[in-house]
């Protein structure tokens, strides 16, 4: 059996409960925090939905606050440049 680090004992003493409210979750998270590079982390959230019923179903998108990391290359090929200005101001909104 792989033996524990003392870092990860004392993380693990922090733990106390199997669930946390959101503000305690991050108040723990932060303090387990150890390591020297930008760590992740995954969140399970129940929201009690019977998916069986179509008003109970959750489907929805979310914008990352920094994009994909992707720039956006379109190309325009028209012979009319009014509506190829237009098109640029519509896709850089």
């Amino acid at each position: 059996m792989p033996t524990i680090s003392k870092r990860t004992k004392q993380a693990r003493n922090l733990i106390i409960k199997p669930s946390y409210s959101l503000e305690e979750g991050v108040k723990i998270l932060k303090q387990t925090a150890t390591t020297k590079f930008v760590e992740s982390a995954e969140a399970h959230f129940n929201l009690n939905l019977d998916t069986k019923y179509s008003d109970q179903q959750l489907r929805t998108t979310i914008s990352l606050p920094r994009g994909t990391g992707k720039d956006i290359k379109i190309s325009i090929l028209t012979s009319d440049t009014s509506n190829t200005v237009r098109l640029c101001k519509m896709v850089q909104q």
